[in-house]
């Protein structure tokens, strides 16, 4: 299904990134006009129907892929761009599902469990890293893709839980993305955010299931398994009334499944659903006193 297109990146919701050769940086204007809600994928707020987010993550790096699945997945299932995919290609791309009405999250790259065997690329946020330096990567992730409406921990098939466990630093990222006026999209299946949900800092987004892992390259992805994610994911939604999954990087498999999977949804009484769609993330009685 294609959505209403969403606007072009606005020049007034846009400030030069300093120190990094005049790459453009996400802006609010007011809690009203921001990236997440001029960004925003259309959707009825009638709808009564259990709700469905599903996020794929590593967008950007393949072409060919992320054009493959702007065709044939439906409009409401969100994008999130590599912040290592070639920036004209990534550009180019959202922008081609912003036109179908797809919303777009950027990646922004942290240090995953088991560093540094495990890494994520030379402009990942790391727990020990000056933080003028995690600042500068914070400021190029977010810089890397134009007209989006959030952000995500999600990145190339790892989800940051090392970076995210350190409880300052991740919640001044926490503060940075929701200054910006973006939504965020924690990884970490059940996470709890930050107890103090500080200054300016929306209560972020927690995905509910990770409906496919990166599997090592020698090793072909499990259809099926993707097949008993994606029921899981409706298993919750219907318990619960909504549900967020994170997939990704896409492979062919996974976008096979996922298009099969979608198509087949509303029978089910179901609806999918963009993030910023999904019923906001509850604040806290602490935070409801504030």
């Amino acid at each position: 299904m294609t959505l209403d297109a969403i606007p072009a990146p606005d020049p007034a919701l846009q400030e030069v990134a300093p120190g990094l050769g005049g790459r453009l940086l996400p802006r609010a204007e007011s809690a009203v006009r921001s990236p997440a809600t001029l960004y925003a994928a259309a959707f009825d707020p009638a709808e009564r129907h259990p709700r469905v987010t599903l996020v794929i993550a590593g967008m950007g790096l393949d072409r060919g892929l992320t054009a493959q699945a702007n065709r044939m997945l439906p409009a409401a299932v969100d994008f999130a761009y590599s912040a290592y995919a070639p920036q004209a290609d990534a550009d180019r791309l959202a922008a081609e599902g912003r036109a179908l009405g797809r919303e777009c999250l950027l990646s922004i790259p942290m240090e995953p469990n088991g560093y540094p065997a495990n890494e994520e690329g030379d402009r990942a946020l790391l727990t020990g890293a000056d933080p003028a330096q995690t600042r500068q990567n914070l400021d190029w992730a977010l810089s890397a893709t134009q007209g989006c409406a959030g952000a995500t921990g999600a990145s190339d098939g790892q989800g940051g839980e090392r970076f995210a466990a350190s409880i300052q630093v991740y919640g001044d990222v926490l503060t940075a993305v929701a200054q910006r006026g973006l939504v965020y999209l924690d990884p970490r299946p059940g996470a709890r955010p930050p107890e103090d949900d500080g200054p300016g800092r929306r209560v972020p987004y927690v995905a509910d299931i990770l409906v496919d892992h990166a599997a090592a390259l020698d090793q072909p992805a499990d259809g099926g398994q993707i097949d008993r994610n994606l029921a899981q994911l409706e298993q919750i939604s219907a318990r619960r009334g909504s549900a967020i999954g994170i997939a990704g990087p896409p492979t062919p498999v996974l976008l096979d499944r996922i298009s099969v999977w979608s198509h087949g949804l509303a029978s089910r009484g179901m609806v999918l659903t963009p993030l910023t769609a999904n019923p906001p993330p509850a604040k806290t009685s602490t935070d409801a006193a504030r």
